[in-house]
């Protein structure tokens, strides 16, 4: 029979290190866990754009509330940074009160991967051959692509009716007949393109809110993806 020697132990000693097989393996696992914690983490493109939407037009429909319930004219303000909706009444002598009726700061977590946009509206369709997925928007009510949601300014306001308006410097409203709008677009495109939606405000005041969750990059793209309402 073969004597062990001393200190010799079965499987690894006590002071040897890891393999490297071993390490790799670990370094794998990490990289891993990584990659997966930081998507669940990170809105996709899609679901922010969605998030923004439904935020966005939420906030709208509480400031046409207030003017309606209050039966007075107010003007809104959206802004970026941060995503911020504040509305402000008027004072009897027509000047914009300092201190704001209402002020909602939007989640700021769709922001990574959404912004708003002014300057690239959606394909319109007519009732011939209307958009797929989308209603024509004469049908909607909607018949304006020339008044965007002006972003950072206070150019735009509801009446006491609930109805949108424009307003200028001096403070003369105007109703805007064929309504206006705001989008927002993803900011980093997914594998079939960039999603983004559209919140209508019409003419007859009632608020809209339509989504692509997969629209192309060009505008022949962009009409072959499907729309969809968000209620």
């Amino acid at each position: 029979m073969i004597a062990s020697s001393p200190g010799a132990v079965r499987g690894r000693s006590a002071g040897a290190g890891f393999s490297m097989i071993e390490l790799m393996v670990v370094l794998v696992i990490i990289g891993i866990l990584a990659f997966v914690g930081v998507f669940a983490l990170t809105p996709k493109s899609p679901g922010a754009v969605k998030a923004g939407l439904i935020e966005a037009a939420a906030a709208l429909k509480q400031a046409r509330g207030l003017a309606m319930v209050g039966g007075k004219n107010v003007n809104f303000v959206v802004t970026e940074n941060p995503v911020r909706l504040q509305v402000f009444d008027l004072k009897p002598d027509g000047s914009v009160n300092t201190v704001p009726l209402m002020d909602v700061t939007f989640a700021d977590s769709w922001q990574r991967n959404a912004t708003f946009f002014r300057d690239l509206p959606p394909p319109v369709g007519t009732e011939a051959e209307p958009v797929q997925g989308l209603a024509s928007l004469a049908t909607l009510g909607f018949a304006n692509w020339d008044t965007p949601v002006a972003v950072g300014a206070s150019k735009q306001g509801f009446s006491s009716a609930g109805l949108p308006q424009t307003v200028d410097s001096t403070g003369n409203r105007t109703d805007v007949t064929g309504g206006m709008w705001l989008g927002v677009a993803g900011r980093s495109p997914n594998q079939k393109g960039t999603p983004y939606g559209v919140i209508f405000i019409t003419g007859r005041g009632t608020i809209e809110t339509y989504y692509k969750a997969d629209s192309g990059l060009t505008r022949a793209e962009r009409a072959e993806a499907a729309w969809r309402r968000l209620d």
